[in-house]
């Protein structure tokens, strides 16, 4: 383990600590997992998550490669055919996301068939609170928070991926999702120089329980898939503060943003 992954371990699991009862501080990314990548149910080689939790049905499938993504190394789903899916589960340590914790990630996919669905839940146990995704048909990214409302969308198009172009392509998102306590949430999604804010939403699910989270590819035709990557949790301001704030930051975002040379 390297000086700078092992301090970053011991900032979050102090601040993990002092938070209480509150999901830990957490870091991980797909190039933690060189030079072998293996990725399968039981692997951790991030701060502050739990293992992964990898399933499949039909043709699915999961790897670290080239995706929608990243046209060179992320987490990657894949379903293979339009009866196949893959899921990546894990769950956040310590306990739940508490108000002013932010879960963030990068998200994209390739093409997706009229009847495929990529995307991410937010889950109490097993039960998903929250959606962000794209449907196969649509133009771009929804969110459900529960409730007989359905999808509602985003701003935010829907950019496929093309490993088959020269140079290859990928356009991803940014996504940050903000639990404000109660029913309320914020989210801030990027996708290159545009920016969607939907500040201070108010749920229909209940978000006082969400313990983990779900990555997913739904009936994805042959030859597509979903990327994700550069998880994180990020402690409240009071949190941060009690460290000196500016240095756990510096912790968690190089385990973030550092990729694979």
């Amino acid at each position: 383990m390297n000086a700078k992954f092992t301090l970053a371990l011991c900032a979050l699991t102090l601040t993990a600590v002092l938070t209480g009862y509150a999901a830990s501080p957490a870091a991980d990314q797909s190039s933690l997992y060189a030079p072998s990548y293996t990725w399968g149910t039981g692997t951790n080689n991030g701060v502050g998550f739990s293992s992964w939790t990898l399933t499949k049905s039909g043709t699915g499938g999961y790897y670290i490669g080239g995706s929608g993504e990243n046209v060179l190394d992320s987490f990657a789903l894949y379903s293979g055919s339009d009866s196949g899916s893959a899921f990546a589960d894990r769950s956040f340590t310590n306990g739940p996301l508490s108000a002013g914790q932010t879960f963030s990630f990068d998200i994209g996919g390739t093409s997706v068939d009229q009847n495929g669905v990529i995307g991410m839940n937010l889950m109490s146990g097993s039960t998903p609170v929250f959606t962000f995704k794209f449907t196969g048909g649509q133009l771009v990214w929804a969110l459900n928070d529960g409730g007989g409302g359905g999808d509602f969308n985003t701003d935010v198009n829907y950019m496929a991926g093309n490993s088959s172009t020269v140079p290859p392509t990928a356009f991803p998102v940014s996504f940050a999702f903000t639990y404000n306590g109660g029913s309320s949430y914020s989210v801030l999604i990027t996708e290159g120089s545009h920016t969607y804010v939907g500040p201070n939403y108010t749920a229909t699910n209940p978000l006082n329980d969400i313990t983990g989270f779900r990555f997913f590819s739904v009936n994805q035709g042959g030859g597509q898939n979903v990327g994700f990557d550069n998880l994180s949790v990020v402690p409240e301001p009071s949190s941060l503060a009690l460290l000196g704030g500016a240095s756990v930051l510096g912790a968690s975002f190089y385990l973030r943003r550092r990729r694979k040379s």
